[in-house]
């Protein structure tokens, strides 16, 4: 099998295709016959097979099929998904391997993260991906105990000719050089005033 694996709640994109991938409504039915009482089920054989990666999009979409299909609680589906991703991330799985999950997440309207804070303080990153008053995409973590230098950065992005992403790393390093030389001169100003 495939160490990357997908869940999702529908296949859409033919790139799918070539990964191993979960449809939670089609791995809930036995004989056509829809089973939601496997959803839980289905979900720890996921998390303690000891994939390389889970993909999940989304978060919110399996917390609501939880709460409506396995009579539980926001508080409570919530907490089974984290202890799921949680476990298979510390290598609590049948490979004992170190799974990355990567896990999208809805936001409001207005850009507001989606849910209670619980995933956003387990997880190890969020990043965002937005668009610019010119239409121009961008990625932005919003945390990062990796690399927490590089919260609250923009990286331009966008397809090539080939459908390929491409970053536009000449942007942001100069975007970088020059707010390294606006905090020396800050730096700068301040020292001079407290002589």
């Amino acid at each position: 099998s495939s160490d990357l694996l997908i869940l999702q709640a529908s296949l859409t994109k033919k790139w799918m295709g070539r990964v191993e991938f979960v449809l939670l409504n089609e791995a809930c039915r036995i004989n056509g016959e829809w089973k939601p009482e496997l959803l839980k089920l289905v979900l720890k054989k996921i998390f303690t097979h000891g994939y390389g990666i889970i993909f999940i999009d989304s978060v919110q979409d399996i917390i609501d099929k939880l709460k409506d299909f396995c009579d539980m609680t926001e508080g409570q589906a919530e907490r089974f998904m984290l202890g799921l991703i949680e476990k298979t991330c510390d290598s609590q799985n049948q490979k004992e391997i170190y799974t990355a999950v990567i896990a999208v997440q809805q936001v409001t309207k207005g850009g507001i993260f989606k849910g209670s804070n619980k995933l956003k303080h387990s997880i190890t990153g969020m990043l965002h991906l937005e668009m610019d008053e010119r239409g121009q995409r961008y990625a932005v973590f919003s945390k990062n105990r990796r690399h927490g230098a590089n919260v609250n950065k923009k990286m331009y992005f966008g397809l090539n000719k080939d459908n390929i992403i491409e970053y536009d790393l000449p942007s942001f390093l100069q975007t970088e050089k020059i707010n390294q030389g606006l905090k020396e001169a800050k730096e700068n100003q301040k020292a001079q005033s407290d002589n």
